[in-house]
């Protein structure tokens, strides 16, 4: 899938970016702050200097050339493969999901303000926890778990617990007094095909605060990445997803590139709405780690398309996430 003009020179007037490569000074902002809903952060959890877990920037502001944040946090990075990783704001959000202390779900952070140094600690529901989440995550990362808003002074947890006929069941959580938890479920339009295909990794069947989404990255009947959406209308006061489709179409991203990168949906440039963004991880023209997001009012075209500084060599090092979640 060819983004970007042949010409460096087309590529340098495009994009205003250029494609030499950038150096790692090894300097700490844990401080940072700003709008970062563009901004590209990289948790990287394996080889890394410091033995600890690490997280780095590239800023929209420098074109992805160069970064505003590198830091060493206080997770060890023996906890690598336990669970997921999430940045909201400028904090680090890590989701334990296997080998938990408490043999609940739990979620540790290390916050900004701390120079990442400290941050909370939670148990949660035994509904989202225990054996048959760590071996869903082991089986395939297209169900992730994720952190969306707040309940009860902890973060909010959700997550797709499974499906039955034709509905797929979302599951959220908030912690509570360190070990309960209050729980919601709702259906959503996806059927069991879906469900279906996210574990057989053909999709990312995700869901948070306000939306449940899934990127079909296999067999989708128009020959291009889809992406659907279900809204949060008429929901309980949980804030679970309905059932209400808001959003079915196909994206500018060819299948081709479904196993090149990351895909995810989130609003990247804060306007309210859904982007497709995919941090396309091998196979790139720059040589380097890539960024794209779809245009919001029309998913066929792009909304940015830009090479980083970060190398392919740390694809496998860590996790990429595009815009600071919430």
């Amino acid at each position: 899938m060819k983004y970007f003009p042949k010409s460096v020179l087309g590529f340098i007037l495009l994009f205003g970016i250029t494609i030499l490569g950038v150096n790692f000074i090894p300097t700490t902002n844990a401080g940072a702050v700003g709008p970062d809903t563009e901004t590209l952060f990289f948790v990287k959890t394996k080889n890394t200097g410091s033995g600890k877990v690490e997280l780095h920037t590239a800023t929209k502001a420098s074109n992805y050339k160069s970064s505003d944040l590198h830091t060493a946090t206080w997770f060890s990075t023996a906890d690598a493969d336990n669970g997921y990783w999430q940045v909201v704001g400028r904090d680090l959000y890590f989701i334990k999901v296997c080998n938990t202390g408490s043999g609940y779900l739990e979620v540790h952070s290390a916050t900004a303000s701390s120079g990442y140094t400290s941050g909370m600690h939670a148990a949660y529901s035994s509904y989202l926890g225990g054996e048959y989440v760590c071996n869903k995550y082991k089986q395939s990362d297209s169900r992730p778990i994720t952190i969306s808003g707040s309940q009860n002074g902890f973060p909010r947890v959700f997550m797709t617990t499974g499906f039955s006929g034709d509905k797929t069941y979302a599951q959220s959580a908030s912690g509570d007094r360190g070990i309960n938890s209050n729980n919601y479920a709702t259906t959503t339009p996806f059927g069991s095909q879906e469900a279906n295909d996210a574990v057989g990794s053909n999709g990312i069947l995700a869901t948070r605060y306000n939306a449940m989404t899934f990127i079909k990255k296999q067999a989708t009947g128009t020959g291009k990445i889809e992406f659907f959406q279900a809204s949060k209308n008429n929901t309980s006061v949980s804030g679970t997803p309905s059932s209400q489709l808001v959003i079915a179409t196909p994206t500018f991203y060819q299948l081709s590139d479904a196993k090149n990168g990351v895909f995810s949906s989130v609003d990247v440039n804060g306007d309210g709405r859904q982007e497709v963004s995919f941090v396309k991880t091998k196979n790139t023209d720059t040589k380097s780690i890539e960024v794209f997001y779809t245009n919001p009012s029309n998913y066929q075209q792009l909304g940015l398309a830009s090479g980083t500084w970060f190398s392919l060599s740390d694809a496998q090092n860590g996790v990429f996430q595009f815009g600071s979640d919430s």
